[in-house]
């Protein structure tokens, strides 16, 4: 737990960074540490290392209701529920939850968090 003071350090750097464009989310984990930029057809996702990702079918410019869509990378297609709603992390409301299906080597896994969004 102590890693997410550094999470929400990193939440107002993060997105003070991005260029302007599509609608942009910065994604927090809440079942597993991770962080996500998600812009456009892009993605940043730590938990897979350093990199950026291309999303398939990339990000609308306005989520509304749920978006599901496919991170790709080198050696899987990674499925992500982006869902409009409240989701608490970090102490506070955040306007999307996202889920991820991630195998890990004693089976496939739902990673949670929440989102924060940003307009372009």
């Amino acid at each position: 737990m102590a890693r997410r003071p550094i999470f929400a350090a990193a939440l107002g750097l993060a997105l003070s960074a991005l260029p302007a464009g599509a609608e942009r989310l910065l994604c927090l984990g809440t079942t597993a540490d991770f962080m996500m930029v998600i812009e456009g057809d892009s993605t940043s996702f730590d938990y897979l290392g350093d990199g950026t990702f291309p999303l398939d079918p990339p990000l609308p410019q306005r989520l509304t209701g749920t978006h599901k869509t496919d991170l790709v990378a080198a050696h899987a297609r990674i499925p992500v529920t982006l869902e409009e709603r409240a989701c608490r992390a970090i102490g506070v409301e955040l306007p999307v939850g996202i889920a991820l299906g991630i195998d890990t080597a004693s089976g496939p896994q739902v990673v949670s968090g929440c989102c924060q969004r940003r307009a372009p």
